[in-house]
């Protein structure tokens, strides 16, 4: 997360260019670890970041059961209930940059590593959900651009209630449509 941040503030933001981020899995967690910080001002952070967009793929926000069958530092950090995904749901419910930062979080009932409800498990504006019939496995969330829109999908934006749409764009386009625009 130390990385990222200054990455973007060294090549975007103290330049004055703001960026959006796409993330998937442990990548979300990291983002949303980078924005928080800087938000918190720690000191070995950057001053200021500039992300006006954020969308997370099959991020586990509350943790995976997956990450039991590993030992290494990453997987330890994506178990439910570790130090890191109790930080992130104290201090990082939805982090926001200079200016703002609007979040997609995207997730699917056929992601074998991470739930369709962890997937979403942080105060995002809008929440994306994949139904069965979409079939959408985790690592199919950044290769399917397919400009067919039948993908069937739980949404919620901004809060409000949660419904079902049946002709909705897969991942990919999804992602695209989530960094031009807010509501749709």
């Amino acid at each position: 997360g130390y990385r990222l941040a200054w990455m973007i503030y060294t090549q975007y933001s103290s330049k004055g260019t703001t960026v959006d981020i796409v993330s998937h899995s442990m990548g979300g967690l990291i983002t949303r670890y980078a924005l928080a910080q800087v938000a918190r001002r720690h000191a070995d952070f950057p001053p200021y970041l500039y992300v006006e967009d954020s969308v997370t793929l099959g991020t586990p926000h509350s943790g995976t059961g997956w990450a039991d069958f590993c030992w290494t530092t990453q997987c330890s950090q994506m178990r439910p209930g570790s130090s890191f995904v109790n930080w992130l749901a104290t201090y990082a419910p939805n982090p926001q940059t200079s200016g703002g930062t609007d979040w997609t979080t995207v997730g699917s009932y056929n992601d074998e590593i991470v739930s369709e409800s962890s997937a979403i498990a942080m105060s995002s504006a809008h929440k994306v959900q994949y139904l069965a019939s979409a079939d959408v496995a985790h690592s199919d969330y950044y290769v399917d651009t397919t400009d067919v829109r039948t993908a069937d999908v739980y949404y919620s934006d901004n809060g409000g209630p949660t419904y079902a749409w049946y002709d909705a764009p897969y991942a990919v386009r999804w992602s695209d449509y989530s960094l031009l625009y807010g509501t749709w």
